[in-house]
Order: structure tokens, then sequence, then C-alpha cells
């Protein structure tokens, strides 16, 4: 109507806030599959939205003679630049949606935290194209032997351990 007038106050934020942490929030973290595969850093105060990694060269001592001087050891290290972006997701839901349906805002709130997690889960595993090494093959059923000789590859490679992973509920299968 011409004569409606529409305000957002600080308590309106509040509320949503209130939101998201009691309902959206404990829902996505439930459904984070891959929080034990990330490292968490805050790039708070800083001039940019990125951040760099440090990716360290491997090293390996040798046993010396008696009497030699050790050599120096070249190290280099790379940096992999991760930038910050926004994700976020919007619900419209009605007053009519919310009274008519035979759901309350919780199951909206479940949905909401498992599309964060689920984008979240496909940004992580994204991520795998940088792996150069592979253990099994695709479209073949895992087993244990294939899961070993990852193990096995991984600790050749000099990445140390304790190792986890994310499976898909056909390879649980």
């Amino acid at each position: 109507m011409a004569n409606e007038t529409t305000t957002t106050s600080a308590n309106d934020y509040v509320l949503a806030a209130e939101l998201l942490a009691s309902r959206i929030l404990p829902f996505f973290y439930g459904h984070n599959n891959v929080s034990h595969l990330i490292r968490y850093e805050s790039i708070a105060g800083s001039p940019t939205t990125a951040a760099d990694f440090p990716i360290a060269s491997q090293l390996a001592a040798a046993a010396m003679p008696e009497g030699v001087d050790t050599p120096y050891s070249q190290y280099t290290t790379s940096k992999a630049t991760l930038t910050v972006s926004t994700v976020g997701l919007v619900l419209g839901i009605t007053d009519l949606l919310d009274k008519s349906a035979i759901v309350d805002m919780g199951h909206y709130a479940e949905q909401a935290g498992m599309a964060l997690a689920n984008k979240i889960t496909t940004d992580v595993l994204a991520l795998n194209a940088g792996f150069s090494n592979t253990a099994g093959s695709t479209g073949v059923d895992l087993t244990e032997a294939n899961i070993l000789t990852a193990i096995q590859t991984l600790a050749a490679g000099g990445v140390p351990g304790p190792y986890n992973g994310v499976l898909h509920p056909i390879q649980w299968f």
C-alpha cells in the first residue's frame, strides 16, 4: 500500500543473529563433514581478503662421518594464497507458508544449516584436484587394501599423520 513504511531497527539485527546462532549454526556444525580437514585462520584487522599459507619442502637428514663438516641443506618454501569470499543463503518464508506448512521454522533452519555445510564440503573437496597421488580407481569398490595403500603413499611422501578422509556414502557401502 502507498501509506506503508518498512523499517529495520537494531532489534531486528539482534533477532536475526539470535536465529542464526540458535537455529541454523547448530545444524551447520552438525553436518559439516570436513571440519577436521580445515585449517582455520583469521584475517580480522587485515587490509586484504587474502591470506598466504606456507608449503614447506621436505628435508632429509644423513649420517656424517667423523671429522667431516655437515654441508648446508637447501631449504625452500612456496605458498598457497587463499581469498575469502562471501557465501550466503536467503530464505523467503512467508507468514502464510509458516502458518500453513506441515513443518516449523526449525525445519527451515536445519535445511539452511545443511546447505551451508554442503557448500563448505563441496569447496574443500574441490581442492582434491591439487593432489598428485592416488590409491584405487574410480568406479571400483573401495577396499581395505585401497585405504592401506593410501596411508602408505602419504607416509612415503613425508606427509605427517594422523590421516583423515571424507568418504561418499557409496564408498562406505
